[in-house]
């Protein structure tokens, strides 16, 4: 139960992460798309 919990929060904080990288990458894209 507590590996579940464990793994469930990891996978949370991986996704945001991932998700802040890719509005990173669009960001960067519109600056250099003008």
């Amino acid at each position: 139960k507590t590996i579940e919990s464990h793994r469930s929060r990891v996978m949370a904080k991986m996704g945001a992460s991932s998700v802040a990288e890719l509005v990173r990458l669009a960001l960067a894209y519109e600056r250099l798309a003008g």
